[in-house]
């Protein structure tokens, strides 16, 4: 039968896809450029479990509601199990204080600390902040990726943490808060405002695709939290200033 939630994440089948060589092979997922017929280009991140592929899923799902920065995103298999792809982003560079003056939208790192408060993701090291040349090296893009370690890929983990806040020793540094504190809680306030059938729906998908049952128990969850995400917002942002100063 024919699912009655919208599908908004593309399936892209296997056969669809040509891989090239191993990039690189972090956190037990293995990460390779692929090419689909069309001749776009992906990074294929294989040997994934379903925590991952679930967090991954519900992570893009909401960045896109959000407004977060992310690269297009889509699902797949690779040797019969699921996979990630991730729209291929060349030349890249990762994040540096030293280069901020040159992120043309460096506010928007803030719509990423305040995902990452949400979605109780602590994984938001220096590689995860991507910076692509928009057009060249003066001026760049900054990406929010990975997020395949967020405690939403555990449902009952985030049911857990309840309105626990994510550790913020891991992040990247020198992050400046004067310049993307206003967006962190702009992000928040879009949070506190989505539409829980819209949150469910997602939910309801990344899950389907993760082939995760506790669809309930994520789901109050996360409403829980985003309906007090500007306080946990606030609350992260604050506490990572102290772990920088």
């Amino acid at each position: 039968m024919r699912s009655l939630i919208p599908q908004r994440i593309p399936q892209i089948p296997e056969s669809r896809l040509i891989l090239y060589s191993l990039i690189e092979e972090e956190n037990k997922s293995q990460a390779r450029l692929a090419k689909t017929d069309d001749g776009r280009s992906w990074l294929l991140k294989s040997s994934m479990r379903s925590p991952e592929i679930l967090a991954e899923s519900l992570g893009w799902l909401l960045s896109r509601r959000l407004n977060v920065p992310t690269p297009d995103g889509a699902v797949t298999t690779h040797s019969g199990k699921p996979a990630w792809l991730s729209a291929y982003i060349g030349q890249i560079d990762y994040w540096d204080a030293k280069k901020m003056s040159a992120i043309h939208n460096i506010t928007e790192i803030g719509s990423m600390l305040a995902l990452d408060a949400l979605l109780y993701n602590e994984d938001r090291h220096h590689k995860n902040i991507l910076l692509e040349p928009d057009p060249d090296e003066y001026r760049v893009k900054a990406w929010s990726i990975d997020l395949a370690d967020a405690e939403i890929g555990r449902p009952e983990g985030i049911k857990r943490v309840a309105l626990d806040l994510p550790r913020a020793v891991y992040i990247a540094r020198g992050i400046p808060l004067d310049v993307t504190r206003d967006q962190a809680l702009v992000t928040a306030d879009l949070a506190a405002q989505l539409n829980p059938k819209d949150l469910r729906e997602d939910v309801v998908e990344a899950c389907g695709l993760a082939s995760e049952a506790k669809v309930d128990v994520l789901y109050d969850a996360l409403l829980r939290r985003f309906q007090n995400a500007r306080t946990l917002v606030e609350k992260y942002l604050s506490a990572y200033s102290e772990v920088v100063e």
